[in-house]
């Protein structure tokens, strides 16, 4: 027995010897964690099939700030193939997440584990590995993502020398954080953890991605010079200095400001500060000087090895040609756009701190009371200054605007300053196009900008038309069949139209078909919209196709979506404009067809839109097929180029008369089907949510018929949609209302629940209450319970029995109030699937000290509190925005009594009813009289007729009046009957019978003649008043920045011969009222709706 014992012993020491040197253990743990994750049906294979594979990287980095973190990791992802997840990133494009980051210091760590699961577990770094920095930064969080399967196979800390001074551009609090947490994060990633030392403390990205992989015992990349040169311009007021400065902190590039550098030019007393120093505080700075510092600045080494963002404040065509000659040129320019008096506003407010030199934005801010008395204005923001500021912009900028061309992209800048940092972070480190891509083929300007981003993404929302790789030509007009994929369900595809169904007339409806179909791509989305289309009698919208149209026909739309023909995606904002305008068509309008629509809204973003513009859908159906589904429609599509008729190569092949001309689609690709599919992932659960009370799911696997079944009944059943305030407030009455009332500790939501399930006179239902009164009746339900009666958190399981078990009673049956029960998007969304969904969600609200006062005087445990508080807090996110169109956000600070006339008070709110008011807005050429007119009808809930938008949505539905005035929309010069006629019809319409808001027309008698022939007249003239000379200013830059037609003299003329006219026909019978179009159109709505009020136009 011991010769055995020995023996086993010396194989052991063998074994674990042999398990060492190959890391036998590491890899079943590799092994084991990939069957986990994936969870695959025959696991054997799928071991068998990793364990044949090479291995992916999982590699978390660690470093300070000044380790420039973020660019090391992004280029070590880059060398080995993997994706590159930046938490930093991460975070920033879930917008729902800025409540969150308001509430907090810091974002929970909740938040940052379980972003940052979902993240590297999308599917391009299941496949390919991924590089992780940015998380985790504590030990809780590190302790919390190991236990949920996220285990690196290596963990790099980056090291600066010992005696490397601290980046002064780093935050010190960051710092600190960083060095406290390091200690601890070290010993929980002990087993894997490899120290990466830098030789040097200016080590730029690439040195230290070299460093990383000769960690890993990999070669070093290949150099490059930095391809981030980035030119950031825009007017006063637009953000530059903040987008630069983000920017530029998130890749470690050298942040460059032509008046900075001057500034530190006069105080280090250099040549150029003795040039500089009699200017410095000009308002406009000499272009030699600017030329001059920046030239100096772009060419040290640090900004060559690293890269730099360039303020563009300063610069002019003259300071641009210099960076030209001199071989700095921006690889990319990037356009801040936002409307004068919007950045004027922003200006107005901002005051320095002379202690700290930090700006306040006094309206925006909450400033300290001790701040705020010592607060002073900047003398850089004087009206004299700005005027000058302005003045320089308005003279320089067209010129060097003309000189980047296809290198600018504009974005939106109303929109918070850190959403276009990362808007610009998206696109700067996405993979150049080429410079003919940007400038229009016809000819036209130059100067076509890139569309608006989508927003709260934090990356581009492009999408395009479908355009196939073609074999011969093909007629643009023919590509609706380009669209989404139509041999998603293959049989049906190879079907011609001509041998589709004929429409059927469906049983009446309260109001018509609106749906949705959706889903990720080869779900069989586009085939599936055009059989229910058919069977249901519906208008089918394929916004891809619809484009596609207004390209050929040459429309404005068209023209924004020209430069995007070719991209992987078109702009949200164009598709989302599409879908609208095809919607306004006086088919739809006019109620008395339904429609489906194709593929949309993708995002949360284009729904919340949707909804917001007053577009009602009332079927939201989603395609399930699985990945390996998706991709099996997607490879091998083909489409014969005469017919359009989709194929598959296996699935439904082509027949052999057709099979030697069909073409095979550019996005089929491998890689552009990876790509739509992590897009998909990454971007529609936002629109599922908001349409959560529409969702219905259908399974999309199965013959194109079984299909076809399933989803025309998903169709014809009845949603429990959300139903309007007006229906909200019968509800009440009737004691037939189901709300759901939730809110942080101490809120008080319990007391509200209870008030309100008494004045409906319906059950309350509060889950905690149920379960400890069967704790006490000794049921298995009670058992179960039992020892979370005292706990700060009960399994949502026994919640949701709770809740079931209440429901049966008799009280509940017509209505209820549920008390603190979901309050995560998890336990709605099973609450859902019950069928149990609240008409509103009351969310008591209160800021964190007030809360955490009414606690302390309830005598709770302060710590308890706190950890319930961070709880609420980090799941109320995406609670909030599933519940986004039923919620009501009540202040709960005041007493209950109040508190509970509020609720009352907001679940019995009427809808607000139209004044009935007959408007018309005139002014001269770039007034921004539709601005006006939409702010008015917004404001006084009137319908707004701009008879070129009514054209433009007949164009695109190609009615008879669209195709009549299709010939004249490249020049917008329709004829003055096709602008009567489409006027009339639209003021004809269900939109206008409760007043409406006319834009532009009639501008004179003949056009206002021919309204009251119709039987319409107005009852106020809304005339915007501006100068010739500003009329000139606001064209050239309209022209400058949104290749808009120039200035036209002849139009303005026009326009004052028509206007003594034009009030004479109205004197009588309509009020005049005269504004000043230089004021803000915010200013102008509020003044306009007073006067017509205090005349007793609108109530």
């Amino acid at each position: 027995m011991e010769n055995v014992a020995c023996a086993d012993q010396a194989f052991a020491e063998r074994a674990g010897v042999y398990a060492a040197e190959h890391d036998v253990y590491g890899l079943l743990a590799s092994m084991l964690r990939h069957v986990v994750e994936t969870q695959p049906a025959d696991p054997l294979r799928a071991m068998a099939t990793f364990l044949g594979a090479a291995p992916v990287p999982r590699i978390v980095v660690l470093g300070a700030p000044c380790a420039a973190t973020g660019a090391a990791a992004a280029g070590l992802a880059a060398a080995l193939g993997a994706v590159h997840v930046d938490v930093a990133q991460v975070l920033a494009s879930a917008g729902h997440l800025a409540d969150v980051a308001a509430s907090f210091a810091e974002v929970p760590d909740q938040v940052v584990v379980e972003l940052t699961l979902a993240a590297v577990r999308t599917p391009a770094p299941t496949a390919r590995g991924w590089v992780l920095h940015g998380a985790p930064l504590s030990r809780l969080q590190a302790l919390s993502m190991q236990a949920q399967g996220l285990l690196p196979d290596t963990v790099l800390e980056l090291v600066l020398p010992a005696d490397a001074a601290p980046d002064t551009a780093s935050d010190p609090a960051q710092l600190a954080a960083y060095a406290r947490a390091l200690p601890h994060l070290r010993a929980v990633f002990a087993p894997t953890l490899r120290t990466v030392e830098l030789a040097d403390a200016d080590a730029n990205a690439d040195d230290a991605a070299d460093a990383m992989l000769a960690a890993l015992g990999r070669p070093a990349a290949s150099k490059s010079r930095s391809r981030f040169q980035l030119l950031i311009l825009g007017p006063p007021g637009s953000g530059i200095s903040t987008a630069a400065a983000a920017v530029a902190d998130r890749y470690n590039l050298v942040h460059v400001a032509p008046r900075m550098l001057l500034r530190a030019a006069v105080s280090g007393e250099t040549p150029l500060g003795h040039k500089a120093e009699a200017h410095i505080n000009d308002p406009v700075l000499p272009a030699e000087l600017v030329a001059e510092a920046v030239v100096e600045a772009l060419s040290a080494p640090a900004a060559q090895r690293r890269g730099w963002v360039l303020e563009g404040t300063d610069l002019d065509e003259l300071a641009y040609k210099a960076l030209g000659d001199a071989g700095l040129a921006p690889l990319r320019a990037y356009f801040l756009d936002v409307p004068r008096d919007v950045a004027l506003a922003r200006l107005e407010h901002l005051k320095v701190d002379p202690f700290t030199g930090k700006e306040w934005h006094t309206h925006r801010d909450v400033v300290p009371d001790v701040i705020a008395r010592r607060l002073r204005p900047r003398s850089q923001y004087a009206p004299d200054v700005l005027a000058a500021r302005w003045a320089a912009y308005d003279a320089t900028v067209p010129l060097l605007l003309e000189n980047l061309g296809p290198k600018l992209t504009v974005f939106d800048a109303t929109r918070p300053a850190v959403n276009v940092a990362e808007l610009i972070i998206a696109h700067a480190i996405s993979p150049a196009e080429p410079a003919a891509a940007a400038a229009d083929a016809a000819g036209s300007s130059a100067l076509l900008p890139h569309q608006v981003p989508v927003q709260g993404t934090g990356a581009l929302g492009l999408r395009s038309p479908r355009v196939p790789r073609r074999t011969r030509p093909v007629n643009l007009r023919a590509t609706p069949a380009e669209t989404e994929p139509l041999a998603a369900q293959p049989a049906a595809a190879a079907v011609p139209a001509a041998a589709a169904p004929a429409p059927q007339t469906h049983r009446s409806r309260r109001a018509p078909l609106a749906v949705c179909i959706v889903g990720r791509p080869g779900s069989g989305k586009t085939t599936q919209a055009a059989r229910l289309a058919a069977s249901e009698g519906l208008v089918h919208i394929q916004p891809h196709a619809l484009l596609a149209t207004e390209i050929e026909r040459k429309t404005p739309l068209g023209a924004r979506a020209k430069p995007y023909i070719d991209a992987l995606r078109m702009p949200d904002d164009v598709i989302l404009d599409v879908i609208k305008q095809r919607l306004a068509a006086s088919d739809i309008a006019s109620g008395s067809v339904g429609w489906v629509l194709d593929g949309f809204p993708e995002t949360e973003w284009m729904a919340s839109q949707l909804h917001d513009d007053g577009v009602d859908i009332n079927r939201y159906i989603c395609l399930d097929v699985s990945e390996d589904c998706a991709r099996t429609r997607l490879q091998g599509r083909v489409v014969d180029p005469e017919t359009m008729i989709l194929y598959h190569r296996t699935l439904v092949p082509p027949p052999a008369d057709v099979a030697d001309r069909v073409a095979e689609f550019e996005e089929d690709d491998e890689e552009f089907i990876i790509s739509r599919l992590q897009h998909y992932a990454s971007h529609s659960q936002g629109s599922h949510d908001f349409h959560s009370d529409l969702y219905v799911h259908v399974a999309g696997e199965g013959s194109p018929d079984e299909v076809a079944a399933r989803v025309v009944a998903a169709a014809q059943s009845a949603p429990d949609a959300a139903p309007p305030p007006s229906s909200v407030s019968q509800l009440y009455q009737d004691g037939a209302l189901r709300v759901l009332v939730v809110g942080p500790p101490a809120s008080g939501a319990t007391t509200q629940a209870a008030i309100l399930a008494d004045k409906l006179g319906v059950g309350l239902i509060s889950p905690r209450l149920v379960l400890e009164e069967q704790a006490a009746a000794g049921s298995e339900l009670g058992l179960a319970a039992h020892a979370y009666l005292d706990a700060p958190v009960v399994p949502d399981h026994l919640l949701l029995a709770a809740v079931k078990l209440r429901l049966a009673d008799a009280d509940t049956n017509s209505g209820w109030v549920l008390d603190g029960y979901p309050e995560t998007k998890a336990a709605a969304v099973e609450l859902a699937q019950l069928d149990i969904r609240p008409h509103r969600v009351v969310v008591l609200t209160g800021s964190d000290a007030q809360l955490a006062r009414r606690a302390k005087l309830d005598a709770r445990n302060l710590d308890d509190h706190s950890a319930a508080m961070l709880r609420y807090r980090a799941r109320a996110v995406d609670f909030e925005t599933y519940f986004s169109k039923v919620l009501v956000r009540i202040d709960a600070t005041h007493d209950a009594g109040a508190v509970a006339d509020t609720v009352e008070a907001a679940l019995t709110a009427a809808e607000s009813s139209a004044s009935g008011a007959r408007l018309l807005v005139v002014g001269p050429p770039h007034a921004g009289t539709h601005r006006l007119a939409a702010a008015l009808a917004s404001a006084l809930s009137l319908a707004s007729v701009s008879p070129a938008a009514v054209l433009a949505a007949e164009i695109t539905a190609s009615t008879s009046l669209g195709l009549a005035a299709a010939p004249y929309a490249a020049s917008g010069a329709y004829p003055a009957d096709l602008l009567a006629k489409a006027v009339v019809a639209k003021l004809a319409s269900p939109d206008a019978e409760n007043g409406f808001v006319l834009d532009g027309y009639p501008a004179d008698v003949a056009a206002l003649s021919a309204l009251r022939a119709a039987g319409f007249d107005l009852d106020a003239v809304i005339v915007v008043q501006l100068s010739d000379d500003d009329v000139r200013a606001k064209a050239a830059a309209a022209t400058a920045l949104r290749s808009s037609e120039p200035f036209d003299a002849a139009q303005l003329r026009k326009y004052h011969a028509a206007l003594p006219a034009l009030f004479a026909a109205l004197a009588n019978s309509a009020a005049v009222l005269k504004v000043n179009g230089a004021a803000p159109t915010a200013t102008l709505a509020h003044s306009v709706t007073s006067d017509l009020a205090t005349r007793g136009i609108v109530a």
